[in-house]
């Protein structure tokens, strides 16, 4: 998405992510009732994202959404139900769930402090 949000002039862009931003409502939408509470999560962090590219959420709304999306996968796949949450859970260091954190905190720190607008997408890949 970097390569394309790049190449085209902002107002396109956000015109861009409106159209996707609505895309993937339909998908989450019709989806719901037979998809995953995990599948749930990536499919809300690409429509986040898609708002708040496009101006309709509020600026990092999306992290909300990408965190969870990213670091479940991690977590036990045969654990079924309900998962209570932890939030004095630590995870080891050398594990993938620590690592995909650690590159979620570089991506955000430098999206953060970047002025707006003037951010090298290309330097924010996971």
């Amino acid at each position: 998405m970097g390569d394309v949000a790049n190449s085209v002039n902002l107002s396109t862009q956000a015109d861009l992510a409106t159209d996707l931003m609505a895309q993937w409502d339909k998908v989450i939408t019709e989806g719901m009732p037979r998809a995953s509470g995990g599948l749930l999560n990536v499919w809300m962090a690409f429509e986040a994202s898609a708002a708040e590219i496009s101006g309709a959420s509020a600026r990092f709304y999306a992290a909300d959404w990408v965190v969870p999306a990213a670091v479940n996968r991690w977590r036990d796949a045969d654990r079924v139900g309900r998962r209570r949450v932890n939030p004095n859970e630590q995870v080891p260091d050398d594990s993938p769930m620590a690592h995909t954190l650690v590159t979620l905190d570089r991506v955000v720190r430098a999206a953060s402090q970047a002025p707006d607008g003037e951010i090298d997408l290309s330097s924010l890949r996971l």
